[in-house]
């Protein structure tokens, strides 16, 4: 599962669930840190929890909505699994970070890796655009005439998790999220060779990791990381970063409302 246009548990509870249709919309409900814990009133009527931060190329915030010093490192390096910050050389980038937590009926068990690297079923929940399968868990996927195209791989892993690469995104999942335990799969997405849109340079990389975790007894609670470095915003004269990240919370609703509606039908 992806977001596009940004170049774009063990939890046991004793609650009733929502009786929401959660095929039907998705609310978004925004939060005001990275470091948020699930609100499990949000969470059980299917809405979606999210943070985003777009920081400029000097790494302040563009919104002013949170303060950083150099502590903001630690809030996207550990997603930069390929190392690319420490090897961008003269580029600078924005960075866009974002974080979601939202519900799945089906059991964790039900997110295999057959499942989850289907070719058909990457493309039933992005029916906008074309998925094109082109290695073994190596894509392409082309967005239309006003967003990049691009490649991506998607690794599946299950704990325990014994990939070295992995280990400082497991740990900075945890510091984050100490209440959530360890999430029973990951998947972790690396989308790259943007193209240029209008001539203009759009995205350098993207790194989704996606953890999965049991929820009570027959759902899953599904945590989100999307670490984005982009090379250009749109103008302010046509909304400026703004355009970005009202693209990105679409983005992240409509995909988490198009997944729901494809394993409902998938069974």
């Amino acid at each position: 599962m992806l977001f596009i246009r940004a170049g774009i548990i063990s939890l046991f509870f004793v609650l009733n669930f929502s009786s929401t249709n959660y095929t039907a919309k998705v609310n978004a409900v925004r939060e005001k840190s990275i470091a948020f814990s699930p609100n499990l009133k949000a969470i059980n009527n299917y809405d979606l929890q999210y943070f985003i931060e777009i920081m400029d190329k000097d790494m302040q915030s563009l919104e002013g909505y949170n303060k950083y010093s150099d502590d903001f490192m630690d809030c996207f390096r550990p997603l930069d699994v390929y190392g690319y910050w420490e090897n961008k050389g003269e580029e600078d980038y924005y960075i866009i970070l974002n974080k979601a937590v939202y519900l799945m009926e089906e059991k964790v068990e039900y997110f295999t890796e057959s499942l989850l690297t289907n070719e058909n079923f990457i493309q039933q929940t992005l029916p906008k655009y074309h998925i094109k399968k082109v290695d073994a868990k190596k894509y392409h996927i082309d967005c239309g005439s006003f967003a990049p195209a691009f490649d991506y791989s998607l690794a599946y892993f299950q704990a325990p998790f014994t990939d070295k690469k992995m280990q400082p995104v497991i740990e900075y999942i945890k510091k984050q999220n100490p209440e959530l335990g360890i999430p029973q799969i990951l998947t972790l997405q690396h989308n790259y060779n943007f193209g240029k849109v209008l001539f203009q340079k759009t995205s350098k990389m993207s790194v989704a990791v996606y953890a999965y975790y049991p929820y009570h007894e027959d759902k899953t609670l599904v945590l989100n990381y999307t670490l984005n470095y982009v090379h250009n915003l749109p103008p302010k004269l046509v909304g400026g970063y703004k355009v970005i990240m009202e693209e990105i919370v679409d983005g992240m609703r409509n995909l988490v409302l198009q997944t729901r509606k494809v394993c409902k039908q998938l069974g």
